[in-house]
């Protein structure tokens, strides 16, 4: 499965205003609840790319197993310093499409360090310093 950075954004800035320890944020419920955006995307994809952000430090999760053992759901119970810092940057549509935009010259995928380096170039860059 490919990485996709609008879900990563989505989904950082869904944590960051709704999940706690006492009611996280599942990844079914953030696919079928998610009206801000314009993209659809799976179960899967959402509890695998909550798994990713996990990898990448920036929230805490659990995924909820089937019998046999495959991924049923996962949830995120809090972003991190480490996901507040690099959601600070990414929140503002701006920057955001300044950050796209960038990724796009590139035509491939790119290290989440590179993402987090150019949102913080477009954020600098929209606030004039």
């Amino acid at each position: 499965m490919k990485r996709d950075m609008n879900l990563i954004r989505e989904m950082l800035i869904d944590i960051e205003t709704k999940a706690t320890r006492e009611e996280p944020l599942f990844a079914s419920d953030f696919c079928e609840a998610n009206t801000r955006r314009k993209e659809t995307w799976t179960i899967p994809q959402c509890a695998e790319h909550m798994r990713l952000l996990s990898e990448a430090g920036f929230i805490e999760f659990d995924d909820c197993r089937t019998i046999d053992g495959q991924v049923d759901d996962a949830y995120a119970i809090r972003i991190t310093w480490v996901g507040h810092e690099f959601i600070a940057n990414i929140h503002n549509d701006k920057v955001w499409a300044k950050v796209k935009k960038s990724l796009l010259k590139l035509g491939a995928g790119a290290s989440a360090d590179l993402v987090k380096a150019l949102a913080a170039k477009a954020a600098a860059d929209v606030l004039g310093l």
